[in-house]
């Protein structure tokens, strides 16, 4: 699918120029290197760690040398068989990881079952050669430290075990494909993922024991040949995941190799080749620096490599850090977090802080040293292997992690309206943006509402890959609050965002799309006010289909004494067969809903009287857990133009400000206005749907400058 988002293209041309104007002089001093290790740091910098006195600093090494002094007397035990996809070792049924009773036999600790599971047993193999590839680092590092022949030899005999036993690993993937056919599988591991990202401890392990009395000769060109060089070829080999966080992996892997030995050719192939670190620089980071797979989790997933790769070259004198895309990369995460630093659970997604990239920032400041990053070193616990490679004792004194302002993310497509609603701050969220790569889920103009500290309006991310309500809960527009048409879920769809604006007493925004179902617009506008946030959802077409909107709410379910129980399921397929204890009536509106959220606080829907006869549905469905039930509202409309207002009053007491909401126009009216009132105040809209040139910026615009939009408030 040809991408949308926005890239540098100049910046791309930078990277170029940078790498080509120094290979040069890297390759002319490559040979004449000095001994001992150079990929992640050098002797003079172990010897700054050795003397250091930072506290933190000091209990890491500890730390080192512990796990070094455990794996002498419980080494790692490599597998001579490749490993399966580790989400074969949890349940399907309640991803409950399996317990290993005995070679190939398991039980699922949930329901007590005791299996032959061979899935399970490829996916325990995974985990072996993990132990394997982390061990070697960590015993390598605690050589580096101390000098102790006994971990420097079982580092050279667990790498030339790897070098005895490569050539024989059979290629294959997580689907049972092998050789040929198994392109994204691997040797080590069914992925080469997996492959890529175990490779670079191997590759530094070898850089930190090259120069010791432990390897002669022939075992170091056995490490290099047999395993080193032959385990960056399996990764040469196309997967079709240029666009992945997967190649960024394989790219750093490549590099790895490439540094350690001195190959300019494996450099060069990380680097400038086809779908190496310029590729995706110029594809895969967008204007806003965010990784356009659209999920906190895999900028932090995609991020882990490119610091990696970016180091290594650092090192030896290729200054990718200087690619502004590289940087921008910790911008983003500043730029597209809550005011409280989580952030939207949007598509492949889990629920994530922006603390958990303490570490990365930590190389960030080091390298950029911009205080911004700092804050967010601080608020990790400083005891990572970044924190521990370039990490400083003090860190300055800053105020404010992440953007408090209302944003339009353009680049990846979601809009940010921050404000205060009622008694609590809000944030809203709109997904308009980019599908998001195979991570990407079919939820265009998908809505989030995060008030009271927690996600209101909710998003289940991704769960977990080992359940199938991955695939058929996770990955269907119904499970997300936007508008499903006849059941079906929608395509792969990027929109647009027609215009964004503000004035002293409201903001607001409209968005769109035309791909997400053939032959119909998706168009909904936003706006929040201190006293609610109004919804406006259209959709358009010369046909007439079954609209469901879709909210899905945590808090408590309503009483619902008007509704009965449905008879039938509502769907029987695309995320449907999961909505539970489904309750329905006809003809609610005009009226509300109120959900309890904790103690006296609530949230209430207040809806007009609708020009298009409804049908409402409400029952259950999985949050963002597996075993998370939240309350959902589906409003059924069978027509060609639908259009849903809703307005939404958070309250921490009983009583309600809103008591009337008006809808003044029809469907297919391009200005429709409507009214809502209270006790002593009433408000005006009227807004136009259509684009406005100049209105899709990172900052709002006046909303007097948008022609036909109309905002009274008396």
């Amino acid at each position: 699918m040809k991408n949308s988002f926005r890239v540098r293209r100049p910046a791309a041309l930078l990277g170029w120029v940078l790498f080509f104007a120094l290979s040069v002089e890297w390759a002319a001093s490559a040979t004449n290197s000095p001994p001992g290790p150079t990929l992640f740091l050098d002797q003079a910098g172990f010897d700054r760690i050795h003397n250091s006195t930072w506290e933190l600093q000091v209990k890491q090494s500890q730390q080192f040398i512990r796990e070094a002094e455990a794996l002498l007397k419980d080494p790692p035990v490599i597998p001579s068989e490749g490993g399966g996809w580790i989400f074969d070792l949890y349940c399907p049924k309640d991803n409950a990881l399996f317990h290993r009773v005995d070679p190939g036999v398991f039980v699922c600790p949930a329901e007590k079952l005791t299996n032959a599971n061979p899935k399970a047993e490829a996916a325990w193999r995974t985990t072996q050669h993990d132990r394997a590839a982390q061990g070697v680092q960590t015993l390598a590092l605690a050589y580096r430290l101390t000098g102790r022949r006994e971990f420097a030899k079982l580092t050279a005999d667990l790498l030339l075990r790897y070098a005895e036993l490569y050539d024989g690993y059979v290629r294959h993937d997580r689907w049972g494909r092998t050789g040929f056919f198994a392109f994204m599988g691997g040797k080590r591991y069914a992925q080469a993922l997996d492959e890529a990202v175990n490779l670079i401890p191997c590759a530094w392990a070898y850089d930190l024991i090259r120069d010791s009395d432990i390897l002669t000769p022939e075992s170091a060109a056995h490490i290099e040949d047999r395993f080193l060089r032959a385990a960056a070829r399996e990764l040469q080999v196309r997967t079709f995941q240029e666009d992945n966080n997967h190649q960024t992996w394989i790219n750093a892997a490549i590099a790895s190799v490439g540094f350690t030995l001195h190959d300019s050719a494996l450099i060069d192939e990380s680097i400038s080749g086809r779908f190496g670190f310029n590729y995706q620089m110029n594809r895969c980071v967008t204007s806003d620096g965010l990784w356009h797979e659209g999920t906190m989790a895999y900028q932090r997933y995609a991020m882990e490599p490119l610091v990696k790769h970016v180091h290594m070259a650092r090192r030896a004198g290729l200054k990718l850090d200087e690619d502004p895309r590289v940087r921008s990369l910790f911008d983003g995460p500043l730029l597209s977090a809550y005011p409280d630093g989580s952030y939207p659970i949007i598509n492949d997604s889990d629920p994530f802080n922006i603390r958990s990239m303490a570490d990365l920032y930590e190389w960030a400041f080091a390298v950029y040293g911009d205080p911004r990053y700092a804050a967010v070193a601080a608020t990790g616990k400083r005891q990572s292997l970044w924190s521990w490679l370039v990490g400083r004792p003090e860190l300055p004194a800053t105020s404010g992690l992440v953007a408090q302002e209302s944003r339009n993310l353009t680049g990846i497509g979601y809009l940010f309206m921050n404000g205060q609603s009622g008694p609590s701050p809000v944030s809203l969220v709109l997904d308009y943006g980019p599908h998001g790569g195979d991570h990407g889920h079919p939820d265009k103009l998908n809505l989030l509402l995060h008030a009271w500290g927690r996600d209101r309006f909710v998003d289940p991310g991704r769960i977990t890959y080992s359940v199938p309500e991955y695939k058929s809960w996770c990955k269907q527009s119904i499970a997300h609050n936007t508008v499903t048409v006849d059941e079906k879920s929608q395509n792969p769809a990027t929109g647009y965002c027609a215009w964004f604006g503000v004035n002293p007493k409201v903001q607001a925004a409209c968005v769109g799309t035309d791909d997400a179902y053939g032959g119909i617009r998706l168009e909904r506008m936003v706006g929040l006010t201190d006293r609610y946030i109004l919804d406006c959802y259209r959709a358009v077409s010369d046909h007439q289909h079954t609209y469901d909107w879709t909210l899905h709410i945590r808090g408590q379910s309503p009483l619902t004494p008007d509704f009965s129980a449905l008879k039938m399921g509502l769907g029987t397929g695309d995320g449907y067969p999961h909505l539970e204890k489904v309750v329905t009536r006809k003809g609610l509106t005009p009226g509300m809903l109120t959900w309890p959220v904790e103690g006296a606080r609530a949230i209430t829907l207040h809806v007009p009287e609708s020009k298009t006869p409804e049908t409402w549905f409400m029952g259950q469905a999985i949050g963002t857990s597996l075993g998370e039930r939240i309350p959902f509202l589906i409003r059924r409309q069978k027509t060609d133009t639908a259009l849903w207002i809703a307005v939404y009053e958070l309250t921490d007491q009983p009583s309600n400000t809103v008591q009337q909401v008006r809808l003044e126009s029809a469907a297919t009216d391009p200005r429709p206005s409507l009214t809502i009132s209270g006790s002593g105040w009433k408000d005006d809209w009227s807004f136009p749907w259509e684009r406005m040139p100049g209105t899709n910026t990172l900052h709002p615009v006046s909303l007097e400058s948008i022609p036909g939009f109309v905002y009274r408030s008396e």
